[in-house]
């Protein structure tokens, strides 16, 4: 886990969440997620997510999901929840509900490099869940104080590993 530090404070970073899609009461992970964003919109909740593609599995659920939607089909139950490890060892988790799923940017064929897919979603909801059956995988337990960094910050913005 890294954490970065500016004037004391420590914030978390990207390493720090994992998502869980439940579709239709199954739990899902996906590997390979490179980011993750959500933001406030009038009707709900908006965001977008990047994942290394590794296999079909998700152009052919979205696929699925385009072609009940065509057929006025009862689309699958999407919610997405989000597991956040904070800096005193809780987890906050926040589940996004009636979710919609769609992609955005299928991804750009390369020989030398992987495919990133953009997945866009909407959600009516958002609110904090309490879910033991999602855990962090070899969470780290924080230091009860952080030693300073052994290298000198640029612009008063450092970046500690924590040892392994």
């Amino acid at each position: 886990m890294a954490i970065i530090s500016t004037s004391g404070k420590w914030f978390s970073d990207g390493r720090d969440l994992i998502v869980t899609f439940i579709i239709d009461g199954q739990s899902h992970e996906f590997d390979f997620m490179e980011s993750f964003c959500a933001r406030r919109i009038e009707t709900g909740w908006a965001g977008q997510f990047e994942i290394v593609r590794v296999n079909g599995d998700l152009d052919l659920f979205v696929a699925a999901q385009d072609l009940k939607r065509h057929r006025g089909e009862v689309l699958s139950s999407i919610s997405i929840i989000t597991s956040t490890a904070e800096e005193d060892g809780s987890i906050t988790q926040l589940e996004y509900t009636d979710c919609d799923m769609f992609i955005e940017h299928g991804g750009t064929w390369v020989a030398t490099s992987t495919v990133t897919q953009i997945i866009g979603f909407t959600a009516k909801c958002r609110f904090r869940v309490s879910r033991p059956d999602i855990q962090f995988p070899n969470i780290d337990v924080l230091p009860e104080s952080v030693p300073e960094p052994e290298t000198e910050c640029s612009a008063g913005l450092c970046l500690y590993e924590f040892p392994r």
